[in-house]
């Protein structure tokens, strides 16, 4: 599961996460993706991988209803056992200046006990493959959700800041060409006076 944005003009923000995700890949002909966003769509369809669901149109307000969606797939091919792990790719938004892309394991789930601290003999109702049933997927959609809204605030921010250096870039060039505008209109303005006072000097 990849997540990149619909549109560009958002510096490297699809570039990071689309180079994080190729770091997973061993073997394409035993990949399967599915994206998020026109730039992962399209990055993955040029290499020719196998795309089995795409989301586009939705890199900037994701709702839950598109992390459901997403969820069902997922499941629904782990379960049928098409595919053995599920990887996904996302972006953290740490500030709005930072955003790092990140790989998250979601298939198969495998929960980790904490340090120092002994398992408690839990007791499930009405047991613990059904409690566990409807719980995981749950848990799927939920960290699905929460990567497509971190993925959204990067994609923003970042849009936010090339465009921020951009119009510094332009300010900066206009700056530049206004001084240069101004020195050729000098020199222009300087040869007229010498052509008339020349003109004059021959007259005499």
């Amino acid at each position: 599961l990849v997540m990149a944005a619909d549109k560009g003009l958002a510096g490297a923000y699809s570039s990071n996460a689309l180079k994080k995700a190729m770091t997973l890949v061993e073997d394409k002909s035993n990949t399967q993706i599915v994206t998020v966003g026109r730039k992962a769509r399209d990055f993955f369809k040029n290499r020719s991988f196998d795309i089995i669901s795409q989301r586009v149109g939705i890199s900037e307000r994701p709702k839950a209803t598109h992390a459901q969606k997403i969820a069902r797939t997922l499941i629904s091919a782990f379960e049928s056992g098409e595919i053995k792990e599920v990887y996904m790719v996302y972006t953290r938004f740490v500030s709005a200046i930072t955003c790092v892309p990140e790989v998250v394991k979601l298939l198969p789930f495998t929960a980790e006990a904490g340090e120092g601290h002994a398992q408690a003999p839990y007791i499930y109702e009405p047991n613990a493959e059904e409690v566990l049933g409807a719980l995981l997927p749950q848990y799927l959609f939920t960290t699905i959700y929460a990567a497509l809204l971190q993925s959204a605030a990067s994609e923003l921010s970042s849009r936010m800041n090339a465009m921020s250096n951009a119009t510094d870039n332009a300010g900066e060039l206009i700056g530049k060409l206004d001084l240069y505008y101004n020195k050729v209109r000098q020199a222009g303005i300087t040869n007229e006076i010498n052509e008339i006072v020349g003109g004059a000097e021959a007259l005499k």
